[in-house]
């Protein structure tokens, strides 16, 4: 498996330049994910009123954190690092020497790395390695479970569950995708680090959205406290009357519909085709009483 893993890494891992450094380093980051979180918070909010938002934030930082919390006690650090101390954990693919072919420790790799060209050369280094890592991105120790890969995971279950739009659910899917990718980029982690993370991210994510279930939704998976106004319900500037909001469907009730216009001509006598057939009837019934 640690074979297949080294492969796979070696395989997805190149050097696309800087510009593609550049994006990487994007994705990798917390910045570039702003508008994804405000569109987020949007989408709760129209969905599930101010109540609603209030407790998915408050589930989201709990299976945030303790996403990252988790991920923390497989690499030593963090709040629970010392939590298993006879647990090994697994140096990051760019300061593993192996991959290399070096015969020297991960923490001398480390120093390798830090190095510029000039100074590598003067160690009796060419400076060509088999994983490409900017400069940016030398950080850092173990990689054994991704704490991004736990936590946008964790995130991404939690919010495509709450918001239940099929092009909200790929498009985080594709940005969980994105910072997965990203960290194999950048020599951070391996393949299995990634699963591991996304595991750990989908059963803590998963666990937020029964617990925003169960206290924001009733049985049928219908909002509670229905009866608060939603800021995004009411008629239009022209007076006409809104489709119903997503809140109002799940709700169960929508705004009053616009009457009917009156039909053609042709569809008026059908409807009073059958009282006349009953008219003459009654009078063909009477004519034979008055027999």
């Amino acid at each position: 498996m640690t074979h297949f893993d080294h492969s796979l890494f070696l395989a997805l891992n190149f050097d696309g330049g800087p510009c593609w450094d550049r994006v990487m380093l994007t994705l990798s980051g917390t910045a570039g994910w702003v508008p994804l979180y405000l569109l987020i918070i949007w989408l709760v909010l129209r969905r599930t009123g101010w109540r609603g938002l209030l407790l998915f934030l408050v589930l989201m930082a709990a299976a945030v954190g303790l996403a990252d919390i988790t991920a923390g006690i497989f690499k030593h650090n963090g709040l629970l690092g010392d939590l298993l101390p006879g647990l090994e954990p697994r140096w990051r693919p760019m300061f593993t020497p192996s991959l290399e072919g070096l015969d020297i420790a991960p923490d001398s790799l480390r120093t390798l790395r830090r190095l510029t060209p000039e100074a590598l050369r003067a160690a009796g280094y060419s400076g060509q390695w088999a994983v490409h890592v900017p400069v940016e991105a030398v950080s850092g120790r173990f990689g054994t479970v991704s704490a991004h890969a736990a936590t946008f995971v964790a995130l991404a279950v939690l919010s495509a569950a709450a918001i239940r739009r099929r092009w909200f659910t790929l498009l985080v899917t594709l940005a969980a995708a994105a910072v997965c990718y990203s960290r194999i980029y950048l020599g951070k982690h391996f393949p299995m680090d990634l699963v591991w993370g996304a595991l750990v991210g989908a059963v803590l994510g998963y666990a937020a959205w029964r617990l925003f279930r169960r206290f924001a939704m009733n049985g049928n998976g219908a909002l509670r406290e229905c009866s608060a106004p939603s800021p995004f319900s009411g008629r239009s500037r022209r007076g006409g009357v809104r489709s119903p909001t997503p809140r109002a469907r799940a709700c169960g009730s929508s705004p009053p519909r616009a009457p009917r216009e009156r039909g053609s001509a042709r569809s008026a006598a059908r409807c009073r085709r059958p009282a006349r057939r009953s008219r003459a009837a009654a009078a063909a019934r009477c004519r034979g009483c008055g027999q």
